[in-house]
């Protein structure tokens, strides 16, 4: 099974070698909730940012339709919100992750449409948690994840679309997280994203 895996990763890293290379940087906004058992009527969507480095391998290209592999390196803010009256509370958490797309595009000109998907391995760096009280800070702390209740890897599968115009690029994505933020209670990322991106020509 090892020498298969091994074999595997030979035979695409070969194959990448002679694809041809696109890289870009794109930066946006996070619109992120956790999943937890039950509902609260409080819960609203937390805002956040991510700046993502995609490096693109074009695999196939013919009749105007071009499959490739895309990882990309990501740090990304998720977390939680719940806001009653004037009183709201956000855990926002930090995380730099590897996603590991499959890109399909259409055209060859200008304007390019494209969809991708796939899995996302992050790691937990910090978060930290902020107060309001009638729309002013009334406190703010910043800590390292305790790994003796906190997970620090998250295990996820992001799904996209969107377009190329010239060398610039929109995308909307959606991330599911499969791993519990927090060990004892259910509470996985949802993360939908927006993103504006330069392509390198």
């Amino acid at each position: 099974m090892r020498r298969s895996v091994v074999l595997l990763v030979f035979l695409l890293v070969g194959y990448c070698s002679q694809a041809q290379v696109n890289a870009g940087i794109a930066l946006g906004l996070n619109l992120s909730k956790m999943s937890h058992e039950g509902t609260s009527e409080f819960e609203v969507m937390c805002m956040g940012g991510h700046v993502n480095i995609p490096i693109n391998f074009t695999l196939y290209n013919q009749d105007k339709i071009k499959l490739g592999l895309q990882p990309e390196i990501e740090l990304a803010q998720k977390g939680s919100k719940e806001a009653e009256d004037t009183i709201s509370v956000s855990l926002v958490t930090n995380y730099v992750g590897l996603p590991l797309m499959l890109k399909a595009q259409y055209g060859e000109g200008a304007v390019r449409p494209f969809v991708n998907l796939g899995p996302s391995l992050s790691y937990h760096l910090m978060y930290y948690s902020i107060s309001k009280i009638n729309n002013k800070f009334s406190n703010s702390e910043a800590a390292s994840p305790d790994k003796t209740y906190m997970n620090v890897m998250d295990f996820g599968f992001n799904v996209g679309a969107g377009c190329n115009f010239s060398s610039f690029m929109l995308e909307v994505r959606y991330g599911i997280g499969f791993s519990n933020v927090f060990k004892d209670v259910t509470s996985k990322n949802r993360v939908l994203s927006f993103s504006l991106g330069y392509l390198i020509p």
